[in-house]
């Protein structure tokens, strides 16, 4: 049969002829019809087109007037994706009103190869968090494998994977599973141990001033948890002494400051330590020294004296070590508070042939170390014992997610550092040892024989690090059971490195398959076994400290493996300034995160008080403290909750200084100058009585004077994070239309929707009145709950708004060196000392040896030399004195810090005046340094400083003295020209920060005085 075509050159309609008369190529009506527009040689044809044609509603209403604002084809997958919503914002900027309870929002899929209907017409994601506008209509969407990205100008670009919401429509709940920058961990990681348990008082000791405590069977978990040293939170002079964890009276001791205990009988104490161990030594380090007063050899007794009773320092099962190297496990200890001593007995007579080459000159009295058991020793413990002893380790951790992207890094923890001995090197150590002069601690001399801390290398052996383990606290943003389901959190990766270093190591990958089901806590405990990291993150990494993710975006491209954002902002406006002011002083106590109690005296009874603020700098950094003489600018970052952050923020100093409630403490403006300053411990015990040994180390600190505000009139500010959903937990069992919580969100406010269910089953309510402090909300109805029924409230959100805040320091003094030098010799004033110019020339001179690295801490100037030059007029480096030979002191009895404030000359500067070796600085014969004692190592002929501090106090020992004493200079730092701003560890929640503001006490300016005019 003929088949009749007519094909349309001229692509042209006519309506005006009759279609008989159409000429060829004309046509006089078309329906669903195109005409190509593409370059090839179909340009211009006229093709079919599909008609269209009603699919679904997808079982919603019509009555909502629900409208599609944006749409997307996947044709290789003959499959579409739609979004939709009933909810106009009727705002000035059609952008201020999130979508409220009740509004409709929907990513919808159709697909056309779907078999049934189920299959064809999906809901994937549905909710009020989409916060779909139809002011706002969505034009940038595209579809990248398995990923959905838009933006739609009004909420942050976002994306979801379209094949787990195909799978399960309830995948996706809220905005931190969707948004393309994700949630990251705003927290650095806490170094601290942390334990709750109840406990029964049982008895006390007087006499050695402790108590005892048992527990159930029900805390034997907890029990475990706790060992010696833990300190009652909130309470500085009660720590926990021993814990028996087995047999049937487990329980702990207690230190005492009085009888009877010091908190009630029964109830919730909470214990904080350190998370930074020792865990291979059964015993610590040496920390108590005495002196027997009869000879121990051969003998399982002997006496101890001038060891002051009422410090009861020595325990049972501590370790006594005596001079000839022999160890013993004390059994028993008796005092005799009448004379002043203790008779301690042990097991196993002492081997007496070794006394006979080490007996002092007074047989009856040698020196003994006296050892705590180390509460953290494991004997099978698995790491390198050695592999952090010369590091300064820091941690961090971020998150991975479901489609394997990483979060930010969370703020680095202070380097995970306490030298042996906790940084104490005891001074009180009695004469023996055979040695005569005063104090002969032989740690604190330089003898290559002894326990010296230089020895003949300058390294300071108690000032290795001593951790070995690290028991590590990861902060979660949910309990650890809802980490995946809330938040698509897949992995969590511990991170680590050197203080100095720019590389990020990995030291721990931490799958969902070790997350738990079923824990309800809000932290994951790691501990760290000094392993070697096994990767290194990449540089791109290092280096991002936020996510280039817009706020908002009009438009949305892809581009190669990129998706590309246009006519965007990037950032948000941050407040002008904050009123806040700075200061160093001590660490404050530690205290628990809960209420914990303090005791304070009333009359002979001690009484607890809430502690309010809380606090774990002192457990987690015991030997950490601020630098002296640095000048410190203290800045604020705050940030969204996907990282996005702002400028650094400074103080208004909107006066001179700032006092609080007591006026005792003055705070400046945002940089403050730490001066040199002995430092004084602030523990006082019952009797007001200083504690030695008990200063905590100094923190910066900042007074603020007002919140962080909610409104700005500066453009782009974003106000304070609200969450727009609270979860409440009834308090107590009510009929009426008051429901007392046990929490209560501070941004919950008149007008929020309340659901939940009563007796008469699912309600919907309104808040018509709120009482924050009574924790109680108002509603239109009566309803039926009961003790721990939850309801849901849902208020305006603010997703963007402030979220974080974190401390930044600018310290430009970058470097920071210690010398630790010999003993420092005060020269005889007839000493010729250049080129026939005497040492009584100047004030005062001294002299020092440079053993080591100490000759490149302290180089010569080497500016203008010769070729045999050997002496050396000056050299660059300034110090500043830090321990003297012997401190100032009319005698030769040891070291003792100097203070450089403390010279006469106001100059706290030590000049070089000389440096070469001993022979070649010209002293006159009838000086005879090179084999005199008094100069640390002076037969090498070493390298030597003549030095003059400008103040009339003694820095050093005569010439002849002994040389086994040492001394410490800092070395003035170079100033750096960067301006930096370095990441504290000191961060939390802008709403945590703001509250503990309005809850604490008033604060007021400091006027300056007034100098008066001498006329």
């Amino acid at each position: 049969m003929a088949n009749a075509r007519n094909t349309f050159i001229k692509s042209k309609m006519n309506k005006d002829l009759d279609d008989r008369l159409l000429s060829k190529g004309e046509y006089r009506d078309a329906e669903n019809v195109q005409v190509s527009r593409s370059e090839g040689e179909d340009v211009g044809a006229l093709e079919n087109v599909l008609g269209n044609k009603f699919l679904t509603n997808w079982s919603l209403s019509a009555e909502y007037n629900i409208e599609v604002i944006g749409y997307v084809k996947d044709d290789a997958n003959d499959r579409a994706f739609f979004i939709a919503t009933n909810y106009t914002d009727t705002s000035n900027d059609r952008l201020s009103n999130s979508a409220p309870y009740g509004a409709l929002c929907y990513i919808l899929l159709f697909n056309n190869k779907g078999l049934t209907n189920a299959d064809k017409y999906k809901t994937l994601v549905q909710g009020r968090f989409l916060n779909f506008s139809k002011t706002h209509h969505i034009h940038g969407i595209d579809l990248i494998e398995d990923l959905l990205f838009w933006t739609d100008d009004r909420n942050q670009p976002r994306k979801i994977n379209v094949t787990k919401a195909i799978a399960d429509n309830t995948y996706y709940t809220n905005e931190d599973q969707i948004s393309v920058a994700k949630y990251f961990p705003y927290k650095a990681p806490l170094l601290f141990d942390e334990v709750t348990l109840t406990a029964t008082f049982q008895s006390d000791n007087i006499s050695v001033n402790y108590s005892n405590w048992g527990v159930a069977a029900s805390e034997y978990g907890n029990l475990n948890k706790l060992y010696a040293g833990m300190q009652v939170s909130g309470s500085p002079l009660t720590f926990i002494r021993t814990v028996t964890k087995t047999g049937s009276s487990r329980g702990f001791t207690l230190s005492q400051v009085s009888a009877g205990p010091l908190f009630p009988s029964t109830g919730q104490l909470t214990f904080i330590g350190p998370s930074s161990k020792m865990v291979t030594e059964e015993f610590l380090p040496p920390s108590i020294f005495g002196v027997t007063t009869g000879s121990p050899k051969g003998a399982t007794t002997t006496t101890l004296e001038t060891l002051s009773v009422s410090e009861n320092k020595i325990f049972e099962n501590m370790q006594v070590t005596f001079i000839t190297g022999e160890k013993r496990i004390i059994d028993t200890v008796t005092p005799d508070a009448t004379a002043d001593e203790v008779t301690i007995t042990w097991t196993g007579i002492l081997n007496s042939n070794l006394w006979t080459a080490l007996e002092p000159t007074d047989p009856d009295e040698s020196t003994v170390r006296i050892s705590w058991p180390n509460p953290n020793y494991v004997s099978t413990w698995p790491g390198d014992e050695d592999f952090l002893k010369d590091k300064f380790y820091r941690f961090a951790y971020r998150f991975q997610f479901d489609d394997g992207e990483y979060s930010l890094i969370s703020p680095f923890t202070q380097p995970a550092f306490i030298p042996i001995n906790n940084g104490y090197i005891p001074s009180n150590i009695p004469n023996g040892q055979g040695q005569s002069g005063g104090s002969t601690n032989p740690d604190l001399k330089v003898n290559p024989d002894s326990l010296s801390p230089l020895a003949v290398s300058t390294i300071m052996a108690k000032f290795e690090n001593s951790v070995q383990q690290v028991n590590i606290r990861l902060q979660l943003p949910d309990e650890e059971r809802y980490i995946n389901s809330n938040y698509k959190i897949t992995q969590i990766q511990v991170l680590s490195k050197e203080s100095d270093g720019l590389a990020i190591n990995v030291i721990e990958e931490i799958n969902l398959a070790d997350f738990s089901t079923t824990s309800t806590d809000k932290f994951y405990d790691y501990s760290y076994q000094s392993r070697k990291p096994f990767r290194v993150l990449p540089e791109r990494e290092t280096l991002r400290v936020f996510d280039k993710v817009p706020i908002r975006a009009k438009s949305q491209s892809v581009v190669g493996n990129r998706v590309v954002y246009g006519n965007f902002i990037d950032k948000h406006s941050p407040p002008a300034n904050l009123d806040y002011f700075v200061n160093v002083s001590e660490k404050l106590e530690s205290a628990s995160s809960a209420d914990t109690f303090i005791p304070t005296r009333s009359g002979n009874v001690f009484v607890g008080a809430p502690s309010g603020y809380t606090t774990n700098s002192y457990s987690s950094y015991p030997t950490h403290t601020v630098k002296q003489n640095r000048t410190y600018q203290v800045g604020i970052v705050l940030s969204d909750r996907y990282g996005r952050q702002s400028d650094v923020i400074l103080s208004s100093i909107t006066s001179f200084a700032e006092s609080n409630d007591s006026g005792e403490t003055v705070f400046d403006g945002s940089t403050f100058y730490n001066p040199f300053g002995l430092k004084q411990p602030s523990t006082v015990n019952q009797a007001n009585e200083v504690l030695p040994g008990t200063w905590r180390g100094e923190s910066l600190k900042a007074l603020f004077s007002s919140t962080i505000p909610a409104t700005s009139t500066n453009e782009g500010y974003p106000g304070l994070y609200k969450s727009g959903e609270y979860t409440g937990v009834v308090a107590t069992n009510s009929t009426q239309k008051i429901i007392f919580l046990s929490s209560l969100d501070s941004n919950v406010a008149v007008g929020d929707i309340v659901t939940g269910t009563d007796s008469g089953g699912v309600f919907v309510d309104s808040i018509t009145a709120v009482n924050t402090s009574g924790t109680a909300i108002t509603v239109n109805n009566n309803h039926t709950l009961s003790v721990n029924d939850v309801i849901t409230i849902s208020g305006p959100e603010n997703k963007l708004g402030w979220y974080t805040y974190k401390f930044v320091v600018k310290q430009q003094q970058q470097e920071y060196y210690n010398a630790f030098l010999g003993n420092i010799c005060k020269l005889d004033t007839s000493a010729e000392i250049r080129n026939g110019t005497l040492a009584g020339t100047f004030s005062t001179v001294y002299m020092t040896s440079l053993i080591s690295d100490n000759v490149n801490k302290i180089p010569a100037d080497l500016g203008v030399v010769s070729p045999e030059q050997n002496q050396f007029g000056t050299s660059d480096t300034q110090l500043n004195l830090r321990v003297g030979s012997n401190g100032g002191r009319s005698d030769s009895s040891g070291n003792a810090v100097y203070d450089p404030q403390q010279s006469k000359s106001g100059n706290s500067l030590i000049s070089i005046n000389g440096y070469g070796k001993v022979l070649d600085l010209g002293l006159a014969p009838s000086q005879t340094i090179p084999t005199t004692d008094g100069l640390f190592q002076s037969s090498s002929n070493p390298p030597c400083i003549l030095i003059q501090d400008g103040s009339d106090a003694e820095i050093g020992n005569p010439l002849n003295s002994i040389a086994e004493t040492f001394s410490v200079v800092e070395i003035v730092p170079p100033t750096s020209r960067l301006e930096i701003y370095w990441e504290s560890s000191t961060s939390g929640l802008v709403s945590e920060l703001n509250q503990w503001i309005e809850d604490g006490s008033t604060s007021g300016p400091v006027v300056p005085e007034e100098v008066p005019v001498v006329e």
